[in-house]
């Protein structure tokens, strides 16, 4: 029954100056009128539209009887919500009854949305007899959504935090890396040998030709007390030259070692306390001796003749 309506319907349709479609007894005159509508042609896809149907008829207020009102065919949208009203009074050409149903439409996506019609069906009292009208088809196009101003504020703030954690997330990556290359640069100072480092540090300290002969026999004087300190695990920071031969003897340390660092010592007081600057042929000695005293500790140390500390007892 239902296909045959919308056979009649999807005829009927064609005719635009009709606002309903009679579906059963064309010979049947009634002053009954039903009309749909739709509040607008166009609706975003996250709005709703008000599709209305309405009966109404003058005259004998009690001889029609809607007996139900059929919820529309739709396609692309869904009715979230239903209501109804009725109105009675006077047009001034005689009593007149309007009911009014209102269906609430959701569009479902983007695109072209219709409303097949609604069918509508009444009872006339005079005749005892049921009719149906249907209303005519609707189309609606559906929009693009309405970006809404909380949304809106919503999608900025959500941003907002994204852009600081991906800030905070490359903040982090960087320190990590500099953390690593720090890491790795301490460890690479780790693992070079105690005479790697005093050899690296004397031919950066010591220019020779590019500061005075005193200058240049101060830093090498102060870096092999500071050498022998840490090898022998003695204080000669602050020992004359003789104290720091003594104590170098009485720690067993390797005899020609003992008279390469006391010629330095002993040449740099001279260059000290001269008063003026002596000459270069002694200060290349002295960083001879100085370079020969560490290299020999490395070739020991690398050798593995005997425990770090102990490199440079005879």
């Amino acid at each position: 029954m239902r296909k045959i309506i919308l056979i009649c319907f999807a005829w009927a349709s064609t005719c635009q100056a009709q606002d309903s479609v009679r579906v059963a007894t064309p010979d049947y005159s009634s002053p009954v009128r039903v009309t749909s509508s739709l509040d607008a042609e166009d609706v975003a896809q996250n709005r709703a539209r008000s599709y209305t149907v309405t009966v109404n008829w003058q005259g004998d207020l009690d001889r029609f009887e809607v007996v139900k009102v059929e919820t529309p065919v739709l396609t692309n949208l869904d009715v979230v919500a239903t209501a109804s009203s009725n109105w009675v009074g006077d047009r001034g050409d005689g009593q007149e009854v309007v009911k009014t149903y209102e269906f609430t439409l959701a569009p479902q996506e983007m695109g072209m949305a219709y409303i097949d019609g609604a069918l509508v069906e009444y009872r006339d009292n005079a005749v005892d007899r049921v009719e149906r009208l249907m209303t005519n088809r609707i189309a609606v196009r559906v929009t693009e959504p309405i970006l809404e101003r909380d949304t809106a504020l919503y999608l900025r703030i959500t941003l907002g935090i994204l852009m600081l954690g991906c800030l905070a997330v490359v903040a982090v990556i960087t320190l990590r890396r500099r953390r690593r290359a720090r890491a790795e640069s301490q460890a690479k100072e780790t693992e070079q040998t105690l005479e790697e480092r005093y050899l690296d540090k004397m031919r950066t300290s010591v220019l020779l030709g590019k500061q005075s002969n005193s200058e240049s026999f101060a830093i090498l004087s102060r870096m092999l007390r500071k050498y022998l300190s840490e090898k022998c695990d003695l204080s000669l920071m602050g020992m004359s030259t003789d104290e720091v031969r003594t104590c170098l003897l009485q720690g067993a340390v390797d005899r020609e070692i003992v008279e390469h660092s006391d010629e330095v010592l002993r040449a740099s007081d001279v260059a000290r306390f001269s008063g003026g600057d002596v000459d270069r042929a002694s200060l290349d000695r002295a960083y001879t001796l100085v370079e020969g005293i560490l290299q020999n500790g490395l070739d020991r140390r690398q050798a593995g003749d005997s425990q770090p500390n102990e490199t440079l007892q005879s």
